[in-house]
């Protein structure tokens, strides 16, 4: 269970910066 929290908020993270960077 901790391994998928961990994996979905990597994904989170990942789409985050994305969203920034797109952004910017």
């Amino acid at each position: 269970m901790t391994h998928v929290l961990t994996s979905y908020l990597n994904l989170a993270f990942i789409f985050f910066w994305f969203n920034i960077v797109l952004c910017y």
